[in-house]
């Protein structure tokens, strides 16, 4: 983890409100393009879904352009900085799953007009380490051969065990309701043999 990424985290768990949305788009602005470790810190969590801050954090974390696009009105404004941002993640994402891509569906998919800008975002991600690959400017396609994920491991580990307690938790409760309710059950029963009489 970067230094940049543990300063973000200190300030995440320090801040709530408006000063936390000041440090969400801090971490937005700046450059780090892997972000979606920054969703697990529980003062983000508290801003959830509607909250134009945590969805454009969750955007860059989790989402893709397309995403975007398809409903640019609960995000922040996105500055061409951000929106190249995006771009380079979205690529990321799409090279989780492709491995040899053509310019013409990078193009279209991220609404890029010509090569130097696509190749402009796929320099910045090799530059960066997030991914390496053979870019082929002549034949206009890009072969991937690792990419970093966008999500970070550990964390999702961490949810999945989360999960499985808050589970196990949930059924404990409704064992405990459901024994409850017979006990209730059952001094109702003792309660209305006792008035009969």
């Amino acid at each position: 983890m970067s230094t940049l990424n543990q300063q973000f985290l200190v300030l995440c768990k320090d801040f709530k409100g408006s000063q936390l949305e000041k440090v969400i788009g801090q971490i937005l602005e700046s450059d780090l393009y892997i972000t979606s470790e920054f969703l697990s810190c529980p003062n983000i969590q508290a801003l959830k879904s509607g909250n134009k801050y945590y969805d454009t954090l969750y955007l860059f974390s989790i989402l893709t352009y397309s995403d975007y696009k398809k409903n640019q009105a609960k995000y922040l404004n996105l500055n061409d900085k951000l929106l190249n941002k995006l771009k380079c993640v979205t690529i990321l994402e799409i090279a989780k799953e492709k491995k040899f891509l053509e310019y013409s569906y990078l193009k279209n998919a991220l609404d890029i007009k010509d090569n130097y800008e696509l190749e402009e975002l796929l320099f910045t991600l090799i530059s960066r380490d997030l991914i390496t690959g053979k870019i082929n400017s002549k034949e206009q396609n890009v072969t991937i051969l690792s990419v970093k994920p966008r999500c970070n491991l550990t964390d999702v580990k961490k949810a999945e065990e989360l999960i499985d307690r808050l589970i196990n938790n949930l059924n404990n409760a409704s064992e405990f309701l459901t024994n409850e309710e017979k006990k209730i059950k059952e001094k109702t029963k003792e309660l209305n043999n006792v008035l009969t009489i």
